[in-house]
């Protein structure tokens, strides 16, 4: 079931998506139930989960249900923002405020897009307010970006299809840096410095996620914002490349 999400975020498919996310929250929320049920151990989005019922329009306001509902939501916004897709954005909220009781659920993420807030509360109005700027084409400077970085690799720590949303972030962010380099560089600390560092930090990784860690971990060098130690450790362990199985010898 991720792996449709994923792809729909990927390719900016809105009818794709809306399709997906008929069954996606109860994938995930049956999913968690199931691993600790199964001993803690799997993928939570790709186990055999039979026959999903599509989610009925009572359903979504259900906490959990809520919570996995908004998280895809706000997955799929960040594609379009990243990619300055207002058109894509315009036609997916459309389509998705046509749906009663999942309308209810998710209007709020999307006034925050049209008036992004300045508060660091929680991820229901950081990430919604990220993709504002982004579609209203504001120019990041290196603590917007370092800002951004931080609280999105957050919210994508927490399993949801974040190899697409990842992508489609570090996509902008490989644009966005050499323009702040070249235009912006005022904005942060020693760019003759930390401007070569940050860009050999984005190339360093196998998949997007360790990219933008590294990415985030130079970054708090350049600017005036520094990573608590929990979140360097978080990060570092994002950013660590992973330990490829031991070729079996032949008999």
């Amino acid at each position: 079931m991720s792996r449709l999400a994923e792809a729909a975020i990927r390719y900016l498919d809105v009818d794709s998506f809306l399709e997906a996310l008929k069954t996606y929250p109860r994938a995930v929320v049956d999913g968690v139930r199931n691993l600790r049920e199964w001993g803690g151990s799997g993928d939570i989005f790709n186990r055999p989960l039979g026959h999903l019922e599509p989610i009925a329009e009572n359903e979504w306001k259900n906490d959990s249900t809520a919570q996995s509902t908004k998280n895809a939501v706000l997955s799929f916004m960040l594609a379009c923002g990243s990619h300055g897709r207002r058109d894509v954005f315009a036609d997916f909220r459309q389509k998705i405020l046509r749906v009663p009781g999942l309308a209810e659920e998710v209007e709020g993420l999307f006034d925050l897009v049209d008036e992004p807030s300045e508060e660091e509360r929680d991820a229901y109005v950081i990430i919604p307010s990220i993709v504002g700027r982004l579609l209203n084409g504001e120019e990041f400077d290196a603590n917007d970006v370092f800002i951004s970085v931080v609280y999105i690799l957050q919210f994508l720590e927490g399993g949801l299809p974040a190899r697409a949303v990842a992508e489609a972030m570090m996509s902008f962010y490989e644009r966005t840096w050499p323009a702040i380099l070249e235009k912006r560089s005022f904005s942060m600390r020693s760019p003759a410095i930390n401007g070569p560092y940050i860009l050999e930090a984005m190339r360093k990784g196998d998949t997007a996620m360790q990219r933008m860690a590294n990415m985030a971990l130079a970054t708090q060098l350049a600017v005036r914002r520094n990573l608590p130690s929990d979140l360097r450790q978080r990060f570092a362990a994002i950013a660590a490349p992973r330990v490829k199985p031991a070729a079996t010898p032949e008999e």
